[in-house]
């Protein structure tokens, strides 16, 4: 071991044999626990044990020695100064083969054993590699808000409601270098059949979608860092009635819109 780390491959045969016991075994299970890379050495060991037990080849056993035994266990068995009755009292010539057949029993249960093992830290191994990855994923999230939150790059615009349509404003943080945004703002509920809808209204060209979404009970809403184009600079933005689940372009009323600005 160094740094409770194992650095030998060694350590994971020999641990997945079952060799290692006690202070020895400890470490490597406390740190495959929460290690994915030495977990999957673990991994990998235990698997070529098992295919080891399944495909080592059965041997007969050399003559030589079972004869020897053969001979003592008839000794043995004789009683005393009646050497005639040695060859009369053999033992039953199958009890060998049950010996190899009942340690082939336990190299297969064996196998079983280690395979299940295997699959159940292969799972294991995966959903700490989800839970990792989606750390990752928020950790990214969290840093893209906080970059649109710090840069002087960053606007404010206020989006005035549109009576009947909405009767408070709402607000856009919006960010064309990074192409980030987020919407913030309080509107009524809205039919089942409809949703609102957030757009970026470019200098030129179409407005660009930015967010479909709902209010809650108490109406409020927000969009926060939807996937949209980097470097489109905004001459608007605004929020319109759509069929539910959006559109590619505005086809409704405005409930909301404010101009960007310079």
């Amino acid at each position: 071991m160094a740094n409770e780390h194992p650095y030998r491959d060694e350590d994971f045969e020999l641990y997945a044999l079952g060799v290692l016991e006690g202070d020895e075994a400890k470490p490597i299970a406390s740190h495959v626990a929460s290690c994915p890379a030495c977990a999957q050495k673990l991994t990998d060991a235990r698997g070529r044990v098992a295919m080891i037990a399944l495909t080592a080849e059965r041997q007969a056993p050399s003559l030589a020695p079972r004869q020897r035994l053969l001979d003592q266990v008839r000794a043995e068995a004789a009683p005393s100064g009646d050497s005639s009755r040695t060859g009369a009292q053999r033992p039953p010539q199958n009890w060998w083969n049950a010996i190899w057949a009942t340690a082939a029993f336990a190299l297969a249960a064996c196998a079983v054993i280690l395979w299940m093992a295997n699959s159940r830290l292969n799972n294991e191994i995966q959903q700490l590699n989800a839970e990792a990855q989606a750390q990752a994923q928020q950790l990214k999230h969290e840093r893209a808000m906080a970059a649109l939150l710090t840069s002087p790059q960053t606007k404010t615009v206020d989006l005035a409601p549109k009576a009947p349509m909405a009767t408070q404003a709402g607000r856009v943080m919006y960010n064309a270098q990074l192409g980030a945004l987020i919407y913030a703002g309080n509107l009524p509920q809205l039919a089942a059949n409809k949703s609102y809808e957030l757009w970026i209204i470019p200098q030129s060209g179409n407005p660009i979608p930015a967010g479909v979404f709902a209010p809650q009970a108490n109406g409020e809403a927000n969009i926060v860092m939807p996937q949209i184009p980097t470097g489109v600079a905004a001459k608007a933005f605004a929020v319109t009635i759509e069929p539910a689940g959006g559109t590619p372009a505005p086809t409704g009323p405005m409930a909301q819109v404010g101009a960007a600005g310079l």
